[in-house]
């Protein structure tokens, strides 16, 4: 792929500003590899998605995100917004807390994201489609990491709110925390048409592998595989979830005779809570909840 125009999008905010100490760095570093590198800087919340819609529609084929998960998922769901068919391809530079996506890719520092970018090439991988239940009534967004409820969201909305500047291990804080007042949800789950019933301790839709910095959530996950891998955990004490935590960083939770590993294309959540949604580590809108893969429906250069 000819990169004729690029964009380094910035969110300085990201990983307790973290973007903000080394964005000039890259922005340098990159430029002498591009002939055309435009800097594009976030300045208040919601800008990523409003300056990707704005560089897809302009014209640009490849968009550089400096930030975290978070970051990538605004990105690429201005990217979807656009009024365009021809979208451009994405690279993802990890300045945030989480950077989980990346890791799928053996990324975890920003040099070797860079280098990536400069000796990478393009992937073809998924991109879940999903809607849910938003302020406006029912409403559409994209994600390439993973979503998730129940536990994970509740877990997820602690750390945002109270313990973000522990980055990565703020999310360890949050599971100890959630544990004291452990809540269970009924739900009702349909995985490509077969129904499913629980008392649900949590569900993580994955796409990828990891969450939250370095838990392997859904180690059998692949980018471009065209599936999804669901993970449940149903009707687990407070002792069983304690002792299984430590295992989700290597990915052997997922022998626990609580959890259920599943994999399908389509896929719909239903409880009479309306359980808030956590996707790419971002808190958004409650189920009900439909998802379906769009296979290798996004170009990544990595």
């Amino acid at each position: 792929m000819q990169i004729e125009k690029a964009a380094l999008i910035v969110n300085p905010a990201a990983g307790y500003n973290t973007g903000k100490k080394i964005y000039k760095d890259i922005y340098d570093n990159l430029s002498s590899h591009f002939n055309n590198l435009d800097l594009i800087i976030s300045e208040q919340a919601g800008d990523p998605v409003r300056k990707a819609k704005e560089a897809t529609e302009s014209g640009y084929n490849l968009l550089i995100t400096l930030g975290g998960d978070g970051t990538a998922f605004e990105v690429v769901n201005g990217m979807m917004q656009a009024k365009t068919t021809k979208k451009p391809a994405l690279s993802f530079i990890p300045s945030g807390s989480g950077n989980s996506f990346l890791r799928d890719f053996d990324i975890v520092t920003s040099d070797e994201a860079i280098d990536r970018i400069i000796n990478g090439k393009i992937r073809n991988i998924d991109m879940i489609e999903y809607t849910y239940q938003g302020n406006n009534g029912q409403e559409t967004a994209y994600y390439i990491n993973i979503l998730g409820t129940g536990f994970v969201s509740r877990v997820a909305e602690m750390r945002l709110k109270h313990f973000r500047m522990f980055r990565s291990f703020g999310y360890t804080i949050g599971v100890l925390l959630q544990i004291i007042p452990l809540k269970k949800d009924a739900i009702v789950m349909e995985l490509d048409g077969k129904p499913y019933e629980a008392n649900n301790n949590f569900i993580s839709i994955c796409n990828s592998k990891y969450t939250g910095g370095e838990m392997m959530m859904a180690p059998r996950a692949q980018v471009d595989d065209g599936k999804l891998d669901v993970v449940m955990l149903n009707d687990a004490g407070r002792l069983k979830l304690l002792n299984s935590f430590p295992k989700i960083f290597k990915g052997t939770h997922i022998d626990v005779k609580e959890i259920t590993y599943l994999t399908g294309k389509t896929l719909e959540i239903k409880s009479p809570a309306g359980l808030s949604i956590l996707a790419d580590g971002e808190i958004l809108g409650k189920t009900p909840l439909k998802a379906q893969v769009l296979p290798k429906k996004l170009s990544v250069l990595i």
